[in-house]
């Protein structure tokens, strides 16, 4: 008997679980019904949305973590570049599953979850540029929120991210939100304007007609902005697609890599370190403004911020079509310096060597790594899935503003998040000084750090050890102009590597005298998120697997 119970009980589990992933059909078009099918919805869900129009009147909380909200159709074409106007938006296909208001001031969904997912949905909200404070996704303290596929317009924010870490936005047509003064397509900041920060990686998207299409703020905050279509500004304001506000402080950070900008004031910033690499501005940028990337005053709505600081901006391998200025800093007089800027890199020179009217202040010695990736050793392709036991070519680019020779070694490490989530504290870079996957540039050398807390470093020669290792003859460390230099090393990661989604690639460089940077700067982003598989297929299952 005691045997039937325990194959009952396991029984009822599985079916459990079963029903625990199905799906849960919406029925009716009312946040009414949606909420009601969310409630319904078990943690790792699906709530389904049939091709329709949903009148939104109230907001839809999401309390289940890992709840999916998908739609009926498909949106095409998004982020396909045109090098003028007239463009041709993305279009539906298979039905639209429409999520709409008459209130200007409503917020369509609050998430109160970590693993939140948005897809195939298209959310309509009301705004003009005069009123409404509407938002389309409001994520607040929580975590890994993936949009993908969607269709936001018309909100004051379309979608907000507040102290909220490890979000991917990719593959969505977010346009005309544009409310003087606010108006933002993603919105990425901390709790206010000088504390905490959000993260998100922003890939394959297309905007257009929004006042700012990203903007950020927040000390900690940081984000990848890549392979983005951005077109037609709002011609009403003309602001940047890009911005960074004077609060983030000098530690505020962005990626701006591989996109496309047409009809667009592209980029501006006024505190913080960014690498703004491999974009092409056409040339009908020209007609909304006279400068590609701005580095701006320190000031917000006309009052100087003090903690403003543009640091670490490493600007590489653009293509500017517009025969306007790529790179222009504003002159400004706040005593007792007319600049706040230090580590400024324009094509592998420091900034005094391209602007020599207005130095920057007394450049800090402290080297950076302007960008590191991995990428096929075939192809040359740039990677973020990788396989265990399978080789791949890191590439990292160092600059120092003492030359490139002061560059004494370059520091990598490949985080397992799900093994060691390391939180670096307040000021503090995010290198973890217990990380196994550790590797250890030199000129001449390549070195591995195999046990976690070890001090000892082993050159590594190409056999496969527990984590990692590299391929001899592979090893490439070189000059690159005048102050940085260019390394290529032949890398795989061991079998007993974690498989999933959850990992991130970090690097920093270090002079002879031991100088680090202020703050790590590849934390939380370059090379985020990294997928590892497993070397026998591509594919993860239902969860981590372990490899021994």
């Amino acid at each position: 008997m005691r045997c039937h119970c325990l194959i009952a009980s396991i029984l009822f589990l599985l079916i459990a679980g079963v029903a625990a992933a199905q799906t849960v059909v919406v029925n009716g078009f009312t946040a009414l019904a949606i909420q009601q099918a969310v409630d319904q919805a078990a943690p790792g869900g699906t709530v389904f949305l049939p091709a329709g129009n949903y009148l939104m009147d109230r907001t839809v909380n999401i309390p289940h973590a890992g709840l999916t909200l998908r739609g009926a159709g498909t949106l095409e074409n998004v982020g396909r570049t045109e090098p003028a106007p007239p463009y041709t938006p993305p279009v539906w296909s298979g039905g639209v599953s429409r999520c709409y208001t008459n209130n200007i001031d409503l917020l369509f969904f609050r998430v109160q979850a970590d693993d939140v997912v948005f897809r195939d949905l298209k959310l309509e909200g009301i705004i003009t540029h005069t009123a409404g404070i509407g938002e389309g996704i409001n994520v607040t303290s929580r975590h890994r929120l993936l949009v993908e596929g969607c269709e936001i317009t018309r909100f004051r924010r379309g979608i907000q991210l507040d102290n909220s870490r490890q979000n991917l936005i990719r593959g969505n047509f977010i346009h005309s939100n544009y409310r003087n003064g606010y108006g933002y397509g993603i919105s990425i900041v901390g709790p206010s304007m000088t504390v905490g920060g959000s993260h998100a990686v922003i890939r394959n998207n297309e905007f257009a007609y929004n006042r700012h299409c990203i903007a950020s703020n927040g000390p900690e905050t940081r984000f990848v902005v890549e392979n983005n279509f951005f077109r037609d500004n709002d011609q009403s304001q003309r602001q940047a697609s890009v911005d960074m506000h004077a609060q983030g402080g000098s530690t505020i950070r962005c990626v701006v890599r591989n996109n496309y900008f047409s009809n667009q004031r592209p980029i501006e910033i006024k505190s913080g370190s960014m690498e703004v690499t491999g974009n092409v501005f056409d040339d009908t940028c020209s007609s909304q403004t006279w400068r590609m990337i701005g580095f701006n005053a320190p000031v917000h709505n006309g009052s100087f911020v003090p903690q403003s600081c543009i640091n670490n901006v490493f600007v590489s391998g653009n293509i500017d079509l517009s025969m306007q200025w790529l790179v222009y800093a504003s002159v400004y007089n706040y005593p007792p310096e007319k600049w706040i800027g230090y580590n400024l890199f324009y094509n592998g020179m420091l900034w005094e060597d391209v602007q020599t009217t207005y130095p920057p202040l007394s450049t800090d010695p402290r080297p950076l790594v302007g960008w590191m990736h991995l990428t096929d050793p075939v192809t040359g392709a740039r990677v973020d899935q990788i396989r265990v036991d399978e080789w791949y070519d890191l590439n990292i680019e160092a600059a120092d503003p003492q030359g490139w020779s002061d560059i004494a070694e370059i520091g990598v490490q490949i985080i397992d998040n799900d093994t060691y989530n390391f939180i670096p504290a307040p000021g503090t870079g995010s290198h973890d000084p217990q990380g196994r996957f550790f590797l250890r540039l030199r000129p001449d050398l390549v070195e591995a750090r195999l046990v976690a807390g070890s001090d000892a470093w082993t050159p590594i020669t190409g056999q496969l050890v527990d984590w990692v290792d590299a391929r001899p003859g592979t090893f490439a460390w070189n000059q690159f102009g005048t102050h940085h230099v260019q390394v290529r090393v032949r890398v795989r990661l061991g079998l007993q590597a974690r498989i999933g989604d959850n990992w991130r690639l970090h690097g920093f460089a270090i002079d002879k005298n031991g100088n680090l940077p202020v703050v790590a700067w590849h934390e939380e982003q370059e090379g985020w998120p990294l997928g590892v598989r497993s070397s026998l297929n591509n594919s993860v299952g239902g969860g981590w697997m372990l490899y021994d």
